[in-house]
């Protein structure tokens, strides 16, 4: 579980973390353009998600899906690294494909490990901590090659590739995890086999399948349909009140992170390079695993909305960091704030999703909110950050996002306590 989450962090952190960088390297992508470009990927997240989660969740089981996945994100990586891109339609073409995949293994884990905490003895935290170990470990290899070479943002995407490959092989060792809906439907056949062995045969076995559902109650139960039943999820109040928190903290967070790798690492802002911006975020993140896994059994022991209203106070620090650094080396004092952002949610939402949603729809439930955090709110936050840096600067994005975030973290704290405290307690 620990290695399939460390590929998972690894390959991650070089799609979110190197897009912005990869496509600024090319002359003719504008900042408004690099905007657009991540937020169409952010959208082909968003409705990808949700299709992965319904195959998770009827697929006999989600480890196949998982595996074919790993294969198609290996195999569309090339797209970024083979062809010389000359204009904005085959940059368009590749983003919608790599990124149609390359988020999906994180929910399909999530779900994976959240149903199988009874046969391990760690905590959710602490092996959600080897996602984020294994993103640091990119990142500093990140920073190694570009120390030893200044390579092309592309060939960043040779990690891509081998992570994703790799990740078949801790995969064989995951438990077997079957979609909820399928096993619900498996077991409706299985239901509905049985009272027909238990009819006689002849002309009363006849009767009983012309009288239709009244003469077999076991299928009149409902157990022909599986549990599955997408409209439940958005009728759940508790979690529509999650989702609608995480557009608004991933509207924030994605304005800032499309243009975070551009002004830290380019000569649009900081010009620190790659290698350099390789190193902060190898800091960065282990400051995220450090707060997963060191404050693990202090951060559980909070209710859940007491956790959400300090990632938004986190994500305020944290643009503000970045406004107020001179150079790049200041700029590491982000990484606490940093740390707090990504680990709180990391650490407490997907077990908190988990226990909310019914549980044929744990996979779904799981892709709801990733298309929050992946998907709508990082297309929003990138299309408004276009805006912005066309229209004041890149750097004031920090500013203006700062306030944003201290301003949602007012409001859902108002809305949090209108809530019934146990709702808080995972």
């Amino acid at each position: 579980m620990a290695a399939v989450y460390a590929l998972n962090g690894g390959a991650q952190f070089i799609a979110a973390g190197t897009l912005a960088i990869f496509l600024s390297w090319h002359p003719f992508v504008s900042n408004m353009g690099l905007g657009l470009i991540v937020a169409l990927a952010s959208l082909v997240t968003a409705v990808a998600q949700p299709m992965w989660g319904v195959i998770g969740d009827y697929a006999r089981t989600k480890n196949r899906v998982l595996a074919g996945v790993y294969i198609c994100i290996a195999c569309m990586s090339w797209l970024f690294i083979l062809p010389r891109h000359t204009g904005y339609f085959t940059i368009v073409l590749s983003v919608i494909a790599v990124y149609s995949v390359v988020y999906v293994p994180t929910p399909l884990t999530d779900s994976i490990v959240v149903e199988n905490l009874d046969k391990i003895r760690l905590r959710y935290g602490i092996i959600r901590a080897f996602g984020a170990g294994g993103a640091a470990l990119t990142a500093f290899a990140l920073f190694l090659m570009n120390s030893a070479a200044e390579l092309e943002p592309k060939y960043s995407f040779l990690i891509l590739f081998g992570a994703t490959l790799l990740s078949l092989v801790p995969l064989k060792f995951l438990p077997p995890a079957a979609g909820h809906a399928y096993k619900a439907r498996r077991g409706a056949a299985d239901a509905i086999a049985g009272a027909d062995s238990r009819l006689p045969a002849g002309p009363l076995q006849n009767a009983g399948e012309s009288a239709g559902a009244n003469s077999l109650p076991v299928a009149d139960g409902g157990l022909t349909k599986p549990g599955f039943n997408l409209s439940a999820v958005f009728k759940n109040k508790q979690l529509m009140l999650l989702l609608a928190y995480g557009l608004f903290t991933f509207t924030c967070t994605g304005c800032q992170n499309t243009f975070f790798s551009v002004y830290y690492a380019t000569d649009r802002g900081l010009n620190a390079g790659i290698g350099m911006y390789g190193l902060f975020f190898t800091v960065c993140i282990a400051a995220e695993a450090a707060v997963m896994v060191i404050g693990s059994k202090w951060y559980s022991r909070m209710g859940i909305y007491t956790v959400l209203t300090l990632v938004q106070l986190a994500s305020c620090l944290r643009a503000l960091v970045v406004y107020f650094s001179p150079n790049p080396y200041i700029m590491f004092v982000m990484a606490l704030f940093h740390g707090h952002l990504f680990g709180l949610l990391f650490l407490r939402v997907a077990p908190y999703i988990n226990s909310i949603v019914p549980e044929e729809m744990r996979a779904t439930g799981q892709a709801c909110w990733t298309v929050m955090m992946m998907g709508l709110g990082p297309v929003f936050g990138s299309t408004l950050g276009g805006f912005i840096a066309n229209w004041i600067g890149i750097r004031d994005i920090f500013l203006l996002t700062a306030a944003a975030s201290l301003a949602i973290a007012v409001v859902f704290f108002v809305l949090f306590r209108r809530q019934p405290q146990t709702a808080g307690a995972v």
